[in-house]
């Protein structure tokens, strides 16, 4: 190899030792400064978040991932509880209809509107 090439390339590894050398003192007095505020505020292990960190968005803590289960009643069908004067009915969940809504504004009261159920055959004797 070129004696200039080698000169260079011995350069290059002091200054790249130096710089080593330079991030190593900054990070151990950045983690002195770090241990004095946790103790300046009696702050916990348990209250730091130490995870890997996506750039710009916070890591995501096993306990806040939910698991997504099927709800109890998915799929069963509710009987509605409420109709309108125009037939409109609703169950009672979720937003009321147009057609709830108009009768409300005309007066109606959701009491008005509730569907009242005949008791079974079987209840009835």
């Amino acid at each position: 190899m070129n004696s200039n090439l080698m000169k260079l390339m011995k350069d290059i590894e002091q200054d790249q030792a130096r710089v080593d050398a330079k991030k190593e003192t900054a990070k151990r007095t950045v983690i002195e400064e770090i241990n004095k505020l946790v103790a300046t505020f009696g702050i916990k292990a348990s209250e730091l978040d130490f995870g890997a960190q996506r750039r710009g968005r916070p890591a995501v803590k096993a306990e806040a991932v939910k698991v997504k289960r099927p709800r109890k009643n998915a799929g069963r069908k509710v009987e509605p509880k409420y109709q309108a004067p125009d037939g409109t009915t609703w169950t009672g969940r979720g937003l009321k209809p147009k057609g709830i809504r108009a009768a409300l504004e005309a007066g109606f009261s959701l009491e008005d509107m509730l569907i009242k159920k005949e008791p079974a055959a079987a209840e009835a004797s």
